[in-house]
């Protein structure tokens, strides 16, 4: 099952898709930037754990893309992708963030949470 978000910060609008079923319930997520003449496929993204800066490696189950939020996250101006992946590690889940082409993972324990909670379920802005 797929999952449509949108979001936009500052100058940027993007809208994507992630696909936390595809490959083996790994997950991965696609970010199109558009303005608002609408969407283009031009430099667009495709987000795998263990590449392009976020952290980790697409395992079955993970979940990878089953949240994402787009948002400041760094106050630089720029739009910066947060993943939910809420198979990973077992089902306990982590919240993975993207800023400046840098990545970090944050688990149950980052995040004061007991295990089996599927963190990164859900994320809002």
């Amino acid at each position: 099952m797929s999952k449509r978000w949108k979001g936009s910060s500052g100058s940027t609008r993007a809208t994507g898709w992630s696909t936390p079923g595809a490959p083996g319930g790994a997950g991965r997520a696609f970010l199109l930037n558009g303005s608002a003449g609408g969407l283009t496929t031009a430099s667009a993204v495709a987000f795998v754990q263990g590449s392009g800066g976020v952290p980790g490696a697409a395992e079955t189950g993970d979940r990878f893309g089953s949240a994402v939020v787009l948002a400041d996250l760094n106050g630089d101006g720029t739009a910066d992708p947060a993943f939910g992946a809420e198979g990973e590690n077992s089902g306990d889940g982590t919240v993975m963030t993207v800023t400046g082409g840098a990545g970090a993972s944050y688990g149950p324990t980052a995040l004061a949470a007991g295990t089996g909670r599927s963190i990164g379920a859900a994320l809002a802005r």
